[in-house]
């Protein structure tokens, strides 16, 4: 499985493009070398051990092209990590569509058909099956809560340092509908309860520069964004580049220079040239939300 073009690209739901892009890309022998020699380097070696490792992290134009023939030649390894965790084909296969997440991305705001380096690290962790997607989110197959003591405002504890939960991720390709939202944890507490039975999870966690609290005020009152925030208590975690990179595209854009911005990009360049922080922020969603 995934060992052809044709494979591959069916199961990531990849566009005419994208295809052509593949296609192209892997016709050429030098750019195929490097994409060989990155596959070996990367799927070979857990995320956060990379530092040990030479990666080029050098953005756009060949090195975007290389990624994604990368990610393609490692695909074949996907069935193997997955079958390793007994995890079904069907989560399998939706988990590869992220895929067309970051190639869209990348397109949109370089030109260019490929992957950027975040999108690389991304695909080790899809492929590894340490993140599995199940509809409209994705989340770590298993995650320990490693920060401080969360209560809620009656001082109650929700989660202690060691707590295991079901770390939630927000893909980037729709509309964050909060029913949908709500229908892909539902999915989760099943594929846990099958496929995970031995993590007592203690709710759900997500930290995201989404949960920035100051996105409030640069959004409309009925945005998804704003009814996700509020599905339970939230914590600061850090000063982030995410938003810029998530709202402009690049973490170097200059926000002034976007052409024709959209009402969250103009409230953005604003916020950051008054000298605004963009912050990521955590939050824990308890079981109770689904009953």
């Amino acid at each position: 499985m995934f060992e052809t073009i044709e494979e591959f690209v069916a199961v990531s739901e990849l566009n005419e493009v994208e295809i052509s892009a593949l296609r192209e890309i892997t016709a050429d022998k030098e750019l195929m070398a490097k994409a060989a020699e990155l596959e070996s380097h990367c799927f070979d070696t857990p995320v956060e051990k990379w530092d040990g490792i030479k990666i080029d992290r050098i953005e756009g134009g060949d090195h975007s092209r290389i990624r994604y023939a990368a990610a393609f030649l490692a695909a074949r390894r996907v069935p193997g990590f997955f079958a390793a965790y007994g995890f079904p084909e069907a989560v399998m296969c939706e988990t590869m569509t992220d895929m067309k997440v970051w190639l869209r991305n990348e397109m949109k705001h370089r030109g260019i058909c490929g992957l950027n380096i975040r999108a690389l690290e991304w695909q080790v962790e899809l492929y590894r099956g340490a993140v599995t997607r199940h509809g409209r989110l994705e989340c770590n197959s298993e995650h320990i809560y490693n920060r401080e003591v969360l209560k809620d405002a009656a001082g109650n504890v929700l989660l202690l340092p060691g707590d295991q939960v079901i770390n939630l991720h927000i893909p980037e390709d729709g509309p964050m509908l909060i029913d949908d939202c709500l229908r892909s944890m539902r999915r989760m507490v099943k594929f846990f309860a099958e496929y995970r039975p031995e993590i007592d999870w203690k709710g759900f966690l997500c930290e995201s520069w989404l949960l920035d609290t100051q996105l409030r005020a640069m959004l409309p009152e009925n945005s998804n964004i704003i009814k996700f925030q509020d599905l339970g208590p939230r914590y600061r975690v850090c000063e982030t580049g995410d938003s810029v990179f998530r709202i402009f595209g690049t973490p170097d854009t200059d926000p002034d220079s976007i052409k024709n911005p959209t009402s969250l990009q103009r409230k953005a360049a604003e916020f950051i040239r008054n000298g605004g922080k963009f912050v990521e922020e955590g939050m824990f969603i308890p079981k109770s939300i689904l009953d």
